[in-house]
């Protein structure tokens, strides 16, 4: 009897451990959008099903199309998609934390370092920290982990904010930051790429020293990150510059890990002052902003 329930526990075990599996045929790009109920897999060429799971308990197929495929998830649910040639593999996932996509998101200044503070006193700090707030809720999804460098008014300086980048090792850096300029006139959101071109000081350079950081960059990743985003957000909100701009920032400097600096308006402007202090406004970016980032997380 013991020994008929063991085998029945291992058994039970080993199928829990399992994650299940699917492979498609798509030559084209897949895009994978989290909707109630499940993901909506959607391309311009034809899906084929070439392999189904076994003993599927957190996934089934649930509506199929030439060009788009709903698959329903349980609950905790999310997908890991990765490709080969023509063929694209999907794995349903249920365990938090593991082959979730991590985003950190650094809320700029803090603390002892208020920012550019606006005409009507409206501080970097707080602004960046309450978007820091409003964008982690709009990126919510059992296939994203986010976490934050602050997450109150704290002092912390760019070197460690670049060392604890670098010690969470996330899949993608976020940096928000709000903007100031000479001409009250300018405003719009930006986003800021590492010059690669521009040398890192000492305790920078002491820094990547000390962990062992191969010379790998991901500067071609972050900068379609940044085109992808911008590309969406072009059509949400006024924009700086339609392109990424270069800056030599130490945030940034982690070689191994997609990196941006998103400057999301200007306090220097009276009017884009006034909607950085409006929590519907900003959340409404924040929504914006999510969405695009997770387009680029979402093509397969």
């Amino acid at each position: 009897m013991f020994a008929f329930l063991f085998i029945l526990l291992s058994l039970f075990m080993s199928l829990a451990g399992q994650s299940e599996k699917y492979e498609l045929e798509c030559p084209d790009l897949l895009h994978i959008k989290y909707v109630d109920g499940g993901a909506l897999l959607t391309s311009q060429d034809t899906l084929k099903i070439k392999q189904y799971p076994v003993n599927a308990t957190q996934s089934y197929i649930a509506d199929i199309h030439s060009g788009s495929l709903f698959l329903n998830l349980t609950p905790g649910s999310y997908i890991k998609a990765s490709r080969d040639k023509n063929s694209i593999h999907l794995e349903v996932m249920n365990e938090e934390g593991k082959n979730q996509y991590h985003i950190l998101l650094d809320a700029g200044h803090g603390g002892h370092d208020p920012g550019a503070m606006s005409q009507q006193g409206y501080l970097e700090k707080d602004i960046t920290l309450q978007f820091i707030g409003l964008l982690s809720k709009h990126l919510k999804r059992p296939d994203i982990k986010v976490s934050h460098i602050r997450e109150s008014d704290v002092t912390i300086d760019k070197y460690t904010r670049l060392e604890k980048n670098i010690l969470t090792h996330p899949d993608l850096f976020v940096s928000i930051h709000a903007d100031a300029y000479t001409n009250t006139n300018t405003r719009g959101l930006g986003v800021f790429l590492l010059d690669e071109k521009s040398l890192p000081s000492r305790q920078t350079q002491k820094i990547i020293q000390q962990y062992d950081l191969d010379k790998a960059s991901f500067t071609t990743k972050s900068r379609d990150i940044a085109k992808t985003a911008l590309n969406f957000l072009s059509k949400k909100t006024l924009l700086h510059a339609k392109d990424p701009k270069y800056a030599s920032l130490v945030v940034l400097r982690a070689p191994h890990i997609p990196s941006m600096l998103i400057e999301i308006g200007f306090l220097s402007n009276p009017l884009e002052a006034e909607n950085l202090n409006d929590t519907a406004y900003l959340d409404k970016l924040a929504k914006s902003l999510a969405s695009a980032l997770l387009r680029h997380i979402d093509i397969v």
